[in-house]
């Protein structure tokens, strides 16, 4: 592929600091929560994705826990339930940071614990026919 000149290339900057991630960086370790900016990683587009502890956010989301003063304690519940949502069906739609701070409507609780009970049965039963797809080729030998 297109190796090192490849026009989409992103570019990876190990200390990427700039105004919003240090104000990002003071924001929340003034709440007692020691957030680092570890790095980022921008396109040539001038999109990007930073890494923060445990969090990946986008430039967009950390300028608008500055911008609107966002606490740690409401972006760690805004980041989770996307998380959750995303480990359910990464095809679900979930809100933006902004979406969110806008109070844009969610997913009920009960449907979330729905789709998580469905998704875990749907994983189960792929893993019982995988166990006795194995099965039925270590028996059937001949025929594989």
């Amino acid at each position: 592929m297109g190796g090192n000149n490849d026009k989409n290339l992103a570019f990876k900057y190990d200390w990427l600091m700039d105004e919003y991630s240090i104000e990002f960086d003071r924001l929340f370790n003034e709440e007692g929560e020691y957030m680092t900016v570890k790095g980022g990683w921008i396109s040539k587009e001038g999109r990007g994705v930073y890494e923060i502890n445990d969090f990946y956010i986008s430039y967009e989301d950390m300028r608008a826990c500055v911008d609107y003063g966002l606490s740690f304690e409401e972006f760690n519940k805004w980041y989770s339930y996307r998380m959750r949502l995303i480990g359910i069906d990464d095809t679900i739609k979930t809100p933006s940071l902004l979406e969110w701070i806008s109070g844009c409507d969610l997913v009920p609780e009960s449907e979330v614990n729905k789709m998580e009970e469905t998704a875990k049965r749907l994983h189960d039963a792929e893993v019982e026919f995988s166990n006795a797809l194995e099965d039925f080729r270590k028996n059937n030998k001949q025929m594989f």
